[in-house]
């Protein structure tokens, strides 16, 4: 076999003393021109994505590896170099479409295509085509795709089967038998222990008894809002709003709406309730556990200090 020597430019020849120097499968670099330009020309025309545009698209590609492997003078063969680009180009938009052809197909399932067509061929399964699909030999076909499940059998050999129901009355029997055994015991008696040392319970019958106090000097009830403003303190008067909404939820004391003008507004009053009533109502259980309380704001605490010209709190135990 005789070795071509490269010795200019665009020479056909192979430089025996390359570490590259192998025998090239063309006889020419027109020869590889050619094909690279047959190849060209095949992928150019491969425009739907289809299997067999794709099988072709790998043979070229395939031929153009091979010419890509073989070319030893690439540099000097510039032509060669683009036609091995431009053959590259057009595989790449043929893959793309390719790809863009198989998610369209994907997303673009037809549920109802796919009935009809199940159903013609299911019609045309036997030799006569028939109006009712023949499911049976539809069946038989699709029998061997399926891969069966297992039985549940081979799980649970090793188990007693026994109703829920029989277990849950044997553990209630034994739970019966068990108790009759243990002696009775006796529910143990709860004792209210009254909290002396509670600051709020104190404060709370404090004011009770300044309402008491004052009721049975006047005999009148006494100005909500004069008992619990505190002038001098907005959280002390927050804080006594909500000592006697204690009086009243334990039905101790009654608000009342007290109207001086006809179609003016009423002013709210508190007073004690009678002991007889409160007693009555604790035994029948009939007292009402409401204790309906307005809202206060800043704004609202000064302008009552104003209206009510209140210069001392009457709620002061310290």
């Amino acid at each position: 076999m005789s070795i071509k020597m490269m010795n200019s430019p665009g020479s056909n020849f192979i430089n025996p003393n390359s570490m590259n120097a192998r025998t090239s499968i063309y006889e020419s670099p027109q020869a590889r021109h050619k094909k690279l330009r047959e190849m060209l020309d095949r992928t150019s025309t491969l425009q739907n994505a289809t299997v067999g545009s794709l099988n072709i698209l790998e043979e070229a590609v395939g031929e153009v590896d091979v010419i890509h492997n073989d070319i030893d003078d690439k540099i000097i063969n510039q032509d060669q170099i683009v036609l091995d680009s431009e053959v590259m180009k057009v595989s790449a938009q043929v893959i793309r479409g390719a790809a863009r052809s198989l998610d369209e197909e994907t997303n673009s399932y037809n549920a109802v295509e796919f009935t009809e067509n199940l159903l013609r061929y299911a019609r045309n399964l036997s030799d006569e085509t028939l109006e009712a699909p023949n499911w049976e030999l539809l069946g038989r076909q699709i029998a061997p795709m399926i891969m069966p499940c297992g039985s549940a059998s081979t799980l649970l050999h090793c188990m007693e089967l026994m109703e829920a129901g029989v277990h849950q009355k044997r553990s209630k029997i034994v739970n019966r038998r068990r108790d009759a055994l243990l002696p009775a015991k006796k529910p143990e008696k709860i004792v209210a222990i009254a909290n002396d040392d509670n600051p709020v319970d104190k404060s709370v019958d404090k004011i009770a008894h300044l309402i008491r106090k004052y009721y049975k000097r006047n005999n009148e009830p006494l100005n909500f809002f004069k008992l619990i403003v505190n002038p001098h303190d907005f959280g002390k008067t927050v804080e006594n709003m909500l000592h006697v909404s204690f009086l009243v939820n334990d039905g101790r004391m009654a608000l009342s709406v007290v109207f001086f003008i006809s179609g003016g507004d009423g002013d709210l009053f508190i007073q004690p309730v009678a002991k007889n009533v409160f007693e009555e109502q604790q035994t029948s259980g009939n007292a009402k556990r409401i204790a309906n309380i307005p809202s206060l704001t800043l704004k609202t605490w000064k302008l009552l200090i104003d209206v009510l010209e209140i210069t001392e709190p009457m709620i002061d135990f310290e």
